[in-house]
């Protein structure tokens, strides 16, 4: 599998071989899982991946933009073509400056990608869910789960443009939340909502 950062920068490269004036290509690949509960019954579990590159292109105050949802490079180089017809349609803009220059960029904050977090098997993520649900039930015999999910995505992205500027970054995230019912001779008498987020596994 390809790199998000040379996506990018193939599309840069593809794209000024046009004769445009600046260009930006962004890129992201995200994994999902998802384990949704409802009435105290696991309803699905699902694993998504999505990908895609957007061609920014600048002819001349004339701005050009095109996206694919795939990193194939004979795909990318036609998407850069299409961005830049787009460019060449498009009305001048008089207020455009330009596309970022390379300067001093902070250092990436820590904590936003977790390893163990990232290699978490879809079986592995449905124990989570279960273990939750399990305790909710041993808590109390009164209290039910009415509705719930557990979300955990991986992504990854990149930005390169005809300035110099190439930068990828990676992040996790995992949330996951239960709507619990109370109920007392078989009415319901209270209900209780609660969420939590977080960018690590272990918090």
């Amino acid at each position: 599998m390809e790199s998000l950062i040379d996506s990018v920068e193939f599309a840069v490269r593809e794209a000024e071989r046009l004769g445009v004036t600046e260009v930006e290509a962004f890129s992201q690949r995200q994994r999902i899982i998802e384990i949704l509960l409802e009435r105290g019954e696991i309803q699905s579990e699902r694993v998504k991946t999505r990908q895609g590159i957007g061609i920014r292109i600048i002819k001349d105050k004339r701005l050009g933009f095109a996206f694919a949802s795939t990193l194939d490079r004979e795909v990318i180089w036609n998407t850069c073509r299409d961005a830049s017809k787009l460019a060449d349609v498009s009305p001048k803009n008089p207020e455009w400056r330009s596309l970022p220059y390379p300067k001093s960029i902070p250092p990436e904050p820590e904590g936003l990608y977790d390893e163990e977090l990232a290699s978490l098997t879809p079986d592995e993520a449905l124990k989570m869910t279960m273990d939750g649900y399990e305790a909710v039930k041993n808590f109390d015999p009164r209290v039910s789960i009415d509705d719930g999910k557990l979300s955990l995505s991986i992504t990854e992205v990149a930005i390169s443009n005809s300035h110099g500027i190439d930068l990828e970054s990676r992040g996790t995230a995992i949330s996951f939340y239960l709507v619990c019912i109370a109920k007392e001779n078989g009415e319901a008498s209270s209900f209780s909502y609660e969420y939590d987020l977080s960018r690590t596994l272990r918090g």
